[in-house]
């Protein structure tokens, strides 16, 4: 059980002091992170996916025996009961703070760092800026609050929760933190949250704006050298970046270098023009981003893309790429942390030996 474990040994102990306790649990990265798994779960031969494989991996396998469709439900289907473990563990955290006496004065919050793409614009994985990546679940409970099962529509941030967190702990949020408080939400206050554009960036130049019910996506074709990646672009789905700055005759916006990161170590830096194109999509219209609008909408394709690019540019290093290969070298402890969690292999170098800082 893990982290899970060590909650509930800490509840046990009734803990006389207020605490925060962070629970960060990646089981969901590893198919068959949890030793038991139902009889009827698609993938319940365990012994059949031995040696580690990944999603990908599995899929691939299951996808040459059976075809696309069934390869698709049985990853769907496995990953759904993997994700049921979670709610048992829930489950006994929230008995246990119960037990402790403790349920009426803590503050909840469930919610996660992505979602996976599973087979709506891509393989299996997460690294695309879609809302089936981006749109993560986020509950908030604080059982002293006057509002209390209340469904929020407003898009909110994952940096509004620290202060949010600290407002409901009796402390003063700075006022320089990106994030604005959740609390009237909860009935705290009069004034209302006011949503606002959501940047998020991936692999570099990879990068989405979504603004109102519009999100414009910047992505890298670079990065579709990645095994899980959309193998082929449609003309009718996505412009690129360059020609449409041009028939737009927007010339004073500045174009970031990126370098676009791959398996087994760093790309080379490139102008994001060279090879990104440029897709929009009406959320309310199209909620799973299958039709880009951006060939209709050109307006409203240049209006985002200016805020895009300017925020894009911030994030530049000092030799005007993102994500770059200068930094702080990695310890060993770093990597066998990295190794644990199943993200060694996106930035180990090719010749990267053992537990070598590099």
């Amino acid at each position: 059980m893990g982290t899970t474990q060590q909650v509930l040994d800490f509840l046990g102990a009734t803990p006389q002091e207020p605490f925060v306790a962070f629970v960060h649990d990646i089981d969901l990265h590893v198919p068959l992170a949890f030793d038991t798994v139902d009889a009827d779960d698609p993938l319940a031969d365990a012994s059949a996916w031995a040696g580690g494989q990944q999603y990908l991996d599995i899929y691939r396998t299951l996808a040459a025996e059976k075809g696309a469709a069934e390869a698709q439900a049985a990853i769907i289907g496995h990953y759904d009961r993997m994700l049921s473990k979670y709610d048992e563990r829930v489950g006994q955290m929230l008995a246990a703070l119960d037990k402790a006496g403790l349920s009426d004065h803590t503050v909840i919050v469930v919610t996660s760092d992505h979602g996976d793409d599973f087979f709506l614009h891509a393989d299996v994985d997460h690294g695309l800026l879609y809302d089936s990546t981006t749109r993560i679940p986020l509950i908030l409970v604080d059982p002293r609050a006057s509002a209390k099962g209340v469904v929020v529509d407003d898009v909110v941030q994952s940096v509004d929760l620290a202060p949010t967190l600290l407002e409901l702990a009796g402390i003063q949020p700075d006022a320089q933190m990106d994030g604005r408080s959740l609390t009237s939400f909860l009935g705290y206050r009069a004034a209302k949250y006011t949503s606002r554009p959501v940047f998020s960036l991936s692999d570099a130049c990879h990068a989405s704006w979504r603004e109102g019910g519009l999100k414009l996506i910047l992505r890298d074709h670079a990065a579709g050298r990645l095994a899980w990646y959309p193998a082929t672009e449609d003309a009718a789905q996505v412009d690129a970046v360059l020609p449409f700055l041009e028939a737009q005759r927007i010339t004073d916006v500045t174009l970031p270098l990126c370098t676009s990161l791959q398996r087994g170590g760093q790309g080379a830096a490139v102008s994001v023009g060279e090879r990104a194109f440029l897709e929009l999509y009406d959320l309310a219209a199209d909620p799973d981003e299958q039709r880009s609008v951006a060939p209709d909408r050109p307006d409203d394709v240049a209006r985002l893309l200016r805020k895009l690019l300017a925020t894009l540019n911030t994030y530049s290093g000092a030799q005007g790429t993102t994500g770059g290969t200068t930094g702080t070298p990695y310890t060993s402890e770093q990597i066998q942390a990295m190794k644990a969690q199943g993200y060694w292999g996106f930035v180990a170098p090719p010749d990267a030996a053992g537990d070598k800082p590099q």
